[in-house]
């Protein structure tokens, strides 16, 4: 009888577990569609503005970024840039990159001392980086 009640336990611990994971998953790790257009002035043409969030894309995994970021799941999960398109505009996203402005007054000191040492990036590659997480607006 023990036995038969041990066993039940296991499975239904085992069944939890693996629909709790199975949930969790899904909840966290959402794929993205096709990002929406960057927030750009609409004298912009596409083609280069497809261009440039490319490139930001690219300085995004050149940076390092995903050792504290996430996008779409990839990345560290403790703080994840999802949304970050639909919360702030472009002036902001530049400080929050380069730690000042908003982000020097709710970050930590040290992540803005880390932060600020994208401020020495060139203006163009700023730019980018600005174009691509205007981008992440989150799941539809």
């Amino acid at each position: 009888m023990r036995e038969r009640i041990a066993r039940s336990v296991v499975l239904l611990t085992t069944l939890i577990v693996v629909g709790l994971s199975a949930w969790f998953a899904t909840t966290h790790n959402r794929v993205q569609a096709a990002a929406p257009a960057a927030k750009a002035a609409p004298s912009a043409p596409v083609s280069s503005l497809a261009e440039e969030v490319a490139r930001g894309r690219k300085l995004f995994a050149d940076q390092g970024c995903t050792t504290c970021h996430s996008v779409g799941g990839a990345g560290n999960p403790r703080s994840p840039l999802d949304q970050t398109g639909a919360r702030w505009d472009a002036k902001e996203l530049r400080g929050w990159i380069t730690g000042s402005g908003l982000a020097a007054d709710m970050l930590p000191p040290a992540i803005v001392k880390r932060k600020q040492r994208y401020g020495s990036l060139p203006v163009k590659d700023l730019d980018a980086l600005v174009a691509y997480l205007a981008t992440l607006q989150g799941p539809k």
